[in-house]
């Protein structure tokens, strides 16, 4: 993944985000992003593999998003949006399926497709996808912008904005 690797360097700790936001007016919750999957042998063949020959990447955490949630009194029935899938690399994706078919997954613009089931470079399962609502993201429909860059007010009263950023 990474060369050279220097001694004691063998390893590299990447911190994973996730947000759980609550939107006060409508009471609707959202996932922000479902970090790594804590089982990536699981994750799809063009990269589980990686993980299974020695890949560098090691997980940290013993418990995924929805294990977290639900710790935490959070049925996952209650999110309305599991991801705000704008960057569909493999850290972000999480295990979606874990989520129940009334959550809405929500895509970013020309995500690329090759990360999408059925491509041989395939980064998202079928299992991903199967029963939710798919939503793919339109910048170009609405005219706002946010520090310059094109924004949508996803709740449409100003409290949370999507902004497409390069990258």
């Amino acid at each position: 993944f990474a060369s050279p690797v220097l001694p004691g360097r063998e390893t590299i700790a990447f911190p994973m985000f996730s947000f759980f936001v609550e939107h006060n007016t409508s009471q609707k919750l959202i996932m922000f992003d479902l970090e790594m999957r804590i089982d990536p042998q699981n994750l799809a063949p063009s990269l589980a593999g990686f993980y299974t020959s020695g890949g560098a990447f090691v997980t940290g955490e013993s418990k995924d998003i929805t294990e977290l949630l639900q710790d935490g009194g959070i049925p996952l029935t209650s999110i309305d949006t599991a991801e705000i899938l704008i960057d569909s690399h493999f850290d972000h994706i999480g295990d979606m399926s874990k989520f129940p078919n009334s959550t809405n997954l929500v895509i970013g613009p020309g995500t690329n497709n090759v990360t999408f089931p059925g491509s041989p470079d395939a980064i998202l399962l079928e299992s991903d996808f199967v029963g939710h609502n798919i939503t793919e993201l339109d910048f170009s429909a609405r005219n706002l912008t946010f520090s310059g860059l094109k924004a949508i007010d996803f709740f449409g009263d100003g409290s949370f904005y999507l902004l497409n950023t390069p990258g």
